[in-house]
């Protein structure tokens, strides 16, 4: 295994809207969002539960062009989901980071606050290509865009009451 990191960032948004918006519609909702990054994605196999896959499409913006997510717990009672990202197809001019990456392993879990937000607490571990050094600066880039997916998320759903509601 490579390295990982853990990040907490609280909001005022309810906590089933968040997970709602990031845990099980993500695939739809980073199309509407991200468009400078994500191109198109779409469900391969299953019903958005336990066992499916998603395949997510990038834009030259990204470094991949596409990547598979499995989705391997959905309790949307405890707001809790774990996924695998895998099979991504890296553009020939990506960043270094990108072509250390052979898999991540991602733990999404939303608490909520006192104050009717919640905080979006993820870990994430990554599976490195063999012999290939996976540094701190690649994390930092990982977890970089994690913060920025979240932001855009949290942007929208404050701006949009009525959605995931």
């Amino acid at each position: 295994m490579g390295l990982g990191y853990t990040e907490e960032l609280a909001t005022k948004v309810a906590p089933a809207r968040m997970f709602e918006a990031v845990a099980v519609d993500m695939h739809n909702l980073g199309q509407k969002i991200m468009p400078e990054m994500i191109a198109g994605a779409k469900i391969v196999e299953g019903d958005g539960g336990v066992g499916t896959i998603k395949q997510m499409s990038f834009t030259e913006a990204f470094p991949w062009e596409c990547v598979k997510e499995s989705i391997d717990v959905l309790d949307r009672d405890n707001l809790e989901c774990h996924y695998t990202l895998f099979d991504a197809v890296l553009r020939p001019d990506a960043a270094d980071t990108a072509k250390k990456i052979k898999s991540g392993s991602f733990v999404l879990k939303i608490v909520p606050s006192s104050d009717g937000g919640c905080v979006y607490k993820t870990a994430a571990e990554f599976s490195t290509i063999p012999g290939v050094e996976f540094t701190e600066e690649d994390v930092q880039m990982m977890r970089e865009q994690e913060i920025g997916q979240f932001k855009a998320v949290e942007a929208y759903l404050l701006a949009n009451p009525a959605a995931y509601a």
